[in-house]
């Protein structure tokens, strides 16, 4: 509250501070309109076989529409305040948005759950499965003493905790496995979503045009470093750390099957599996998305490169194994 009487004073020879809340938050609403866009149409343009990074763009277009939506209900409930008080459609335009809010939520939970379920990781199933009692546990006892909009806060501050939480464990596990370069990219995205977690709770305490131009950073920073965030989140769901097809170290790019997330050269699954149609490792119909196939044997390590060497066909897998 202090800080918004002292931008009233020092801007009200310039602009009011209710112009400044509109301008600021206007441009952030365009820019995660816009963004949302581009993040989804990456997601279509990818080819259906690579579900995973389908699902990775299309959830964060889905999530990036939702903070536009909300942000854009609470900016008219404040037109609608500041021109008739705090009239019937101001409350619907405020509870519109908290139940926004809850369904961003649980949309969000529910697709890294997916993933946390069939990961091989212990120390994962583990952290979800604590957290997830402690939160419904609390989730069935709050109502009884928080009001709604203070019941609805804790639901999005809450999952965006453990979301957070969720991925340092991801990034914790993996940083002995991702070079560098690929690190620093992770970092920047996973920087990109603190500030916009630590921003939004704090909206009332700092002046306007801060809040929103951190959280359009965060944005910003998550955007720019996702493709190599969601390759790198393929090599922590992965089982398996071996190429099937040329049985050697995954070479250049990571494709991985969707079902099992057993992960492939980009090159090797192109040229063989995308043929075929089923995953080597569980038989899954990755074309048709069903099982189709019993699963085939693991093949021992063989570090040859597949420079310069056909790729082996299925009878020849049949007769090896």
């Amino acid at each position: 509250m202090p800080c918004k009487i002292l931008l009233e004073e020092v801007s009200g020879e310039f602009f009011s501070y209710r112009e400044i809340k509109l301008f600021s938050w206007s441009i952030v609403i365009i820019i995660a309109f816009i963004a949302a866009l581009l993040v989804l149409y990456r997601g279509l343009t990818k080819r259906k076989e690579f579900l995973m990074r389908k699902q990775f763009f299309t959830s964060g277009a889905a999530l990036l529409f939702g903070f536009a939506l909300i942000r854009l209900l609470f900016l008219l409930s404040d037109l609608e305040n500041w021109t008739n008080g705090k009239t019937l459609f101001h409350y619907q335009l405020v509870y519109l948005g908290y139940n926004l809010l809850y369904i961003g939520f649980f949309f969000m939970v529910n697709f890294f759950d997916t993933f946390i379920i069939n990961s091989p990781k212990k120390i994962l199933k583990l952290s979800f499965l604590s957290l997830s009692s402690v939160y419904f546990g609390l989730f069935l006892f709050l109502p009884l003493l928080l009001s709604y909009e203070e019941y609805t806060r804790y639901i999005l501050y809450s999952g965006l905790y453990y979301v957070a939480f969720i991925t340092f464990i991801i990034f914790i596990s993996i940083l002995k496995r991702i070079k560098l370069k690929g690190l620093l990219r992770f970092l920047w995205a996973f920087l990109g979503f603190i500030l916009v977690l630590i921003a939004s709770p704090l909206e009332s305490l700092f002046p306007l045009p801060i809040v929103p131009l951190t959280i359009l950073i965060g944005y910003i920073l998550i955007l720019t470093n996702i493709e190599l965030t969601i390759i790198i989140f393929s090599e922590y769901f992965s089982a398996k750390q071996l190429c099937l097809i040329h049985r050697g170290a995954i070479e250049g790019k990571i494709a991985f099957c969707p079902k099992c997330f057993v992960k492939y050269c980009e090159r090797c699954f192109s040229a063989v599996i995308l043929v075929e149609g089923n995953c080597w490792a569980c038989g899954f119909d990755i074309l048709n998305q069903r099982l189709s196939q019993k699963p085939r044997t693991f093949l021992e390590h063989n570090s040859s490169s597949i420079e310069g060497k056909s790729y082996p066909k299925k009878n020849q897998m049949k007769k090896q194994s």
